[in-house]
């Protein structure tokens, strides 16, 4: 009986505090498309934060122990730190690893560019003043939500723990984001020409396409410079997007792709 009460009150908080910076962000999003630009980072941080929260709060549904670091060893206390963000997707992907595949083929990629992108932001490398973007990274956070709670019995407790004053942003962000999303992959089917398709380095959507002699996405519309493999061991020396590119050779400003840099090094490595 006891820890059935430690399990919901830990629980109860970490989905309290969640649905909490679920709403700060949706509230600052309506701030940011009513004129404050500043907001729109902010909005993109607390949903971010949301998903944090969130992933702890399905672990403590297992055992509440789980979300402390070192919870099994001999100097466990009660009141040490929470696992890391890594961490809880790690645990959540090994217990639902393939449900999620199953829900999104992305959704690895999905939480990494949700890191990557707070994390910019966090330290200044981006800014993020226009409703478009912020709607485009929003959509795509709040998608990586339903990957998450796929197999959550919570996840109508998710749903109905927004505001009803920001229940109709949350609705047209979900909706604005998956029809873009269909256009774009739509996009990518017509153009591309038997290349391969990468992941776009902006919006960390599997809309990365060879456009002429660039990269673009189709879904944001970001270009990259192409480069022509040097080994072409195993691409057959296909054309890659910058940020794919591994320097070769910086005197004669070659690069190679990875299947032909993790190609080359396991012969290094075996000769």
């Amino acid at each position: 009986m006891t820890m059935k009460v430690q399990l919901n009150g830990i629980a109860y908080y970490l989905l309290k505090d969640a649905l909490d910076s679920l709403n700060e962000g949706l509230f600052k999003y309506r701030e940011g498309i009513n004129g404050n630009k500043k907001a729109f980072k902010f909005s993109i941080l607390h949903v971010a934060r949301f998903i944090e929260l969130i992933c702890k709060y399905i672990i403590a549904n297992v055992h509440p122990i789980l979300i402390y670091k070192n919870a099994f060893s001999e100097t466990y206390v009660k009141d040490q730190k929470t696992i890391t963000f890594n961490e809880a997707i790690n645990f959540i992907q090994n217990i639902h690893g393939e449900e999620l595949d199953s829900a999104s083929k992305t959704f690895s990629e999905d939480i990494k560019y949700l890191k990557n992108i707070r994390n910019k932001i966090s330290h200044h490398f981006i800014h993020t003043d226009e409703a478009e973007d912020a709607s485009n990274i929003l959509g795509g956070i709040i998608e990586t939500i339903y990957y998450i709670l796929y197999h959550s019995e919570e996840k109508d407790i998710i749903i109905n723990g927004i505001n009803p004053e920001n229940k109709e942003v949350f609705d047209n962000l979900v909706n604005t984001y998956k029809a873009k999303i269909a256009v774009a992959l739509e996009q990518v089917d017509i153009l591309n020409e038997g290349e391969l398709i990468y992941y776009c380095p902006v919006c960390g959507n599997k809309t990365f396409i060879l456009n002429n002699t660039k990269f673009k996405c189709t879904f944001c519309d970001e270009e990259e410079k192409a480069y022509k493999c040097t080994l072409g061991w195993c691409c057959g020396e296909a054309l890659i997007p910058e940020s794919e590119a591994i320097a070769w050779n910086s005197e004669y400003d070659d690069y190679v792709c990875e299947y032909c840099y993790d190609a080359f090094n396991h012969k290094a490595n075996s000769d």
